[in-house]
């Protein structure tokens, strides 16, 4: 029982361990919000004419999601909002990774450069 209670409190305390990060590449660029789902996730570098303009990471962990495959569903979710939430057309992915977190469960991590279309 002790053991579950200790469990059932990092849990808590982790909870809602889901998050979207960014880093503007200048902070005088910047444009209006768009939608997540129209967040485009590519693999290289588009042949449209573009400019990237920040770094964008979403984080999830398996306590809330409980499988690794759900749990990096959540990790794109996560990024493809805050792309969208700085005004992102498309983020080209650069990497996943994965860390034992408390080691109790894995931290997923997905990156990417975040990019908008200048040829509209």
């Amino acid at each position: 029982m002790k053991l579950f209670l200790t469990l059932a409190a990092l849990t808590l305390l982790t909870a809602c361990s889901t998050s979207g990060t960014s880093i503007l590449l200048s902070e005088e660029t910047t444009y209006s919000s768009t939608t997540s789902a129209s967040i485009e996730l590519l693999i290289e570098a588009p042949e449209r004419e573009h400019q990237i303009f920040a770094l964008v990471e979403g984080t999830a962990a398996t306590d809330d999601y409980l499988t690794k495959k759900r749990t990096k569903e959540a990790a794109v979710t996560a990024l493809k909002k805050e792309a969208a939430r700085i005004g992102a057309d498309a983020v080209i992915l650069s990497g996943t990774s994965s860390q034992e977190y408390e080691g109790l469960w894995d931290k997923i991590h997905v990156k990417g450069k975040a990019l908008k279309y200048t040829d509209k």
